[in-house]
C-alpha cells in the first residue's frame, strides 16, 4: 500500500513515518526506478505499536530495542512505569512543599530565608528525578566536558546516552564520569587540528555532528543487510583514503590524538563507563571491531579514531 493509505490507517503524518524509517524502526520496500515506498500490513501494525508506545512517552531507542528483539515489551513498560511513578512522587513532593509554605504563612509571603531552607532538599530531589529521565546524561555532558574539543566529544557520545540512570551500577558509572570530567583539563590537541576546528562556527559544528550522528546510528544493532552496506561503505572509505595526498598527515594527527587521550586515561575511565551506561554504545563498538576483524585492518591506520 502507498503512504497515504498508511497515514489514514495509523493517523501518523508523512514526516513521522519517514522519521521512524530514518531511525531504523521501519524498512518498507522501495522501487528502484522511482523510489516509491510500498508498505505492508506488518508495517502498519509496527507503526500502530510505535504510535502507542510513543504516546506512553517511551523513547524511540527503547522502542527500537523491542522491535529488534533486544528487549521485551513487558520489561520496557515496567521500566517506563517506574519512571512515571518516580515523576509522580516528585510532583507530590512539590505539591507538599508549596502547601507547607502557604499553610505556614497564611497572612504573608514566605521570606528568602524560609525559601532557602527548602532549596537544598528540593534541588537534590529534582536532580534525582532528572537522572531517571531519558536524555539526562547527554544534556549533562555539555556542562561537564571542557573546551571546544570537549563539546564535540559531548555531541559525539550524547547520541548514545538517551537511557535513564537506573540501578547502582549505572549510578556508579555516571559518578565516575562526573568525577573524571571535573578534574579533566583541556586536552592538548595537535596544532593542525586546532586550526581546522577554529575555522568552524558553533552552528557549523552542530550541523557536522548531526550528519555524523546519522552515520553513527547505522552502527547500532545493524541487521545482516545493513551490516553488508556498512562493509561496502568501509571498503570505499579505505580505498578512497589511500589515494588522498594528505593521508599520512591525517594518520599522524589521529595517532597523536590517541596518545593524548591515553595520557588522560580517556579510554580507561570515560569510555569504560560509557560502555556500562549505554547498550547502544556497546553495540556500536562491537560493529566497529567486527568490521576491522572482517577486513583485517585498523581504523587508526586509515586516519580514523574509534571513540
Amino acid at each position: 500500500m502507498k503512504i497515504n493509505e498508511v497515514m489514514g490507517k495509523t493517523r501518523l503524518t508523512r514526516k513521522a513515518i519517514y522519521y521512524y524509517e530514518k531511525e531504523g524502526l521501519l524498512h518498507p520496500q522501495t522501487e528502484t526506478s522511482n523510489h516509491y515506498r510500498h508498505y505492508t500490513d506488518e508495517d502498519v501494525n509496527k507503526l500502530l505499536s510505535i504510535r502507542l508506545l510513543r504516546q506512553l512517552d517511551i523513547p524511540v531507542d527503547e522502542i527500537k530495542k523491542v522491535l529488534y528483539g533486544q528487549a521485551l515489551t513487558k520489561t520496557v513498560l515496567e521500566e517506563q512505569l517506574s519512571r512515571v511513578s518516580a515523576s509522580l512522587e516528585r510532583l507530590q513532593r512539590i505539591k507538599e512543599n508549596i502547601s507547607s509554605l502557604l499553610n505556614g504563612h497564611p497572612n504573608r509571603s514566605p521570606c528568602f530565608i524560609e525559601l532557602a531552607g527548602l532549596a537544598k532538599s528540593y534541588s537534590d530531589d529534582l536532580e534525582s528525578e532528572m537522572k531517571q529521565r531519558s536524555g539526562y546524561m547527554a544534556r549533562k555532558l555539555f556542562e561537564l566536558f571542557p573546551g571546544t574539543f570537549g563539546r564535540v566529544m559531548a555531541l559525539h557520545f550524547g547520541v548514545f546516552l538517551n537511557e535513564p540512570i537506573m540501578g547502582d551500577s549505572m549510578e556508579q558509572a555516571w559518578a565516575e564520569i562526573v568525577e573524571y570530567l571535573d578534574g579533566l583539563e583541556e586536552i592538548d590537541l595537535p596544532k593542525t587540528l586546532v586550526q581546522q576546528m577554529d575555522l568552524l562556527s558553533d552552528q557549523e559544528i552542530e550541523q557536522l555532528v548531526e550528519l555524523y550522528h546519522e552515520q553513527l546510528r547505522k552502527f547500532v544493532s545493524p541487521d545482516e543487510r545493513q551490516y553488508e552496506q556498512l562493509k561496502d561503505e568501509f571498503r570505499n572509505i579505505t580505498a578512497a583514503f589511500a589515494a588522498v595526498p594528505f593521508a599520512k598527515e591525517q594518520i599522524w594527527i589521529t595517532k597523536e590524538i590517541k596518545i593524548r587521550l591515553d595520557k588522560n586515561r580517556f579510554y580507561e575511565v570515560f569510555v569504560h563507563n560509557i560502555s556500562i551506561l549505554s547498550a547502544d554504545y556497546r553495540s556500536y563498538q562491537e560493529t566497529l571491531h567486527r568490521l576491522q576483524h572482517d577486513f583485517n585492518v585498523s581504523y587508526i591506520d586509515n586516519g580514523l579514531l574509534i571513540l
